[in-house]
């Protein structure tokens, strides 16, 4: 098997802590990585076959050395075909060192295991060659747009926009039986909840968030059956739910009939707040084998350190000569900074192992042109707000009333009343 990174991790096969004969997997949370990042111990297909769980055998022993004592390391099982999550615990290293079984402080995600039983008794079946073309056109069109899934969190419906446009519609991802019925959920369906999923499940794990998905897709045909659209508080949500949507209308009118230009104050003063001049470039010079096992890459190691073969005679050599490191395979990126220069070393990425030379890596400043075409496309969606904002303030009177205001100061000690 291999590991996956996602949200910033950063994972590579490292000599044994306690074993140096023996080969682990270090997983490391980045400095920079999200609070959901984490590790996928599998393959894109997942495990070869399902781990098997009871209702007797409910527990997998995990081997963890941490250097620092405790750390919180959760573990998650999932099912890549059917619900999004199955189990979810989290315990806590007593020591340094080798900690096997260490349920110190295990914690059930809430309603985690009625969502789990009740989605198994609708007798899912899904269809992997559409999940599988799915998931693969969602990459290709965000990877397009240039979505980050480690910063955007959800995407909205002009966002969607696009991708529902290049989609199949009518594909049926999925067939389940609901209170005696057969019912199918299609693309159209899960694009439906597309806005509601975290985007870096869409992007990461696209059979979980098509699980999720249809788990709000049963939900909501639950509460429609049970008559909640006339509860109060439903109605209440859906009132604040359009109103939010229409406000939102608004805005994007505005942006799709604006016609101005920024300028040159406004380009230099918006790269400037959104510190975009402070992020650097990475340029790298590498040389890189790609294979299909850790094996194959091992084993290319001995024979191009040994001079047994040169590495360029291998079938998927290729060589990079100042190159942004950003526009290298993406299990790459993380290690390049890390690697030992002029050395050969072995990587493992979400797809693939490689046999990697980092000569060199530099990192410079961008410049106000390196970034104008972003600044320009941001403040494209932002100054006609502006610009609607002001022209409202100028037909309305708007009275704020600062009693409330002042009094809480007062009770802070930050207002002294002369």
């Amino acid at each position: 098997y291999t590991v996956s990174d996602f949200g910033g991790n950063a994972s590579a096969l490292v000599a044994d802590p306690t074993n140096p004969s023996n080969n682990v997997m270090q997983s490391e949370k980045t400095a920079a990585a999200q609070l959901w990042a984490g590790t996928t111990a599998s393959t894109a297909n997942g495990l070869a076959s399902a781990i098997p769980f009871s209702m007797t055998d409910t527990k997998i022993s995990v081997r963890v050395w941490s250097p620092d004592a405790n750390i919180p390391v959760r573990v998650k099982v999932e099912d890549k075909t059917v619900t999004p999550i199955l189990t979810e615990s989290e315990f806590q290293t007593r020591k340094s060192g080798v900690e096997s079984n260490v349920w110190m402080r295990r914690v059930r995600m809430q309603g985690n295991t009625f969502v789990r039983a009740y989605m198994e008794s609708l007798n899912t079946q899904w269809n992997r060659e559409v999940m599988v073309a799915l998931q693969s056109m969602l990459k290709e069109r965000l990877d397009a747009m240039g979505y980050n899934p480690q910063r955007t969190l959800t995407l909205n419906q002009e966002e969607i926009a696009p991708l529902r446009a290049a989609l199949q519609p009518d594909a049926v991802l999925a067939t389940y039986s609901w209170r005696g019925q057969n019912k199918s959920f299609t693309v159209a369906d899960y694009v439906f909840w597309l806005e509601t999923l975290p985007l870096n499940e869409v992007y990461y794990r696209a059979g979980a968030s098509m699980g999720r998905a249809l788990r709000n897709e049963v939900f909501a045909l639950n509460g429609e059956a049970e008559g909640l659209e006339k509860d109060p508080t439903y109605k209440e949500n859906m009132w604040h739910v359009g109103t939010i949507r229409l406000a939102s209308r608004v805005q994007q009118e505005a942006i799709e009939q604006y016609t101005g230009q920024p300028t040159e104050e406004q380009i230099a003063d918006t790269a400037e707040r959104l510190k975009l001049l402070s992020v650097s470039q990475r340029f790298v010079d590498m040389q890189h084998i790609e294979f299909a096992s850790f094996e194959e890459a091992k084993e290319a190691q001995q024979r191009v350190l040994s001079g047994s073969r040169r590495a360029t005679a291998y079938r998927n050599y290729a060589e990079h000569i100042n190159v942004v490191v950003d526009s290298l395979d993406r299990g790459l990126q993380s290690h390049i900074e890390k690697a030992p220069q002029n050395e050969w070393v072995v990587i493992g990425t979400a797809s693939s192992w490689f046999l990697a030379n980092v000569s060199r890596v530099q990192t410079t400043r961008r410049s106000i042109e390196d970034v104008r075409s972003e600044v320009v496309q941001r403040l494209s969606t932002q100054l006609p707000v502006v610009d609607l904002v002001s022209d409202l303030r100028d037909q309305y009177i708007v009275e704020l009333d600062t009693l409330l205001f002042k009094q809480k100061m007062r009770e802070e000690g930050l207002l002294i009343d002369e």
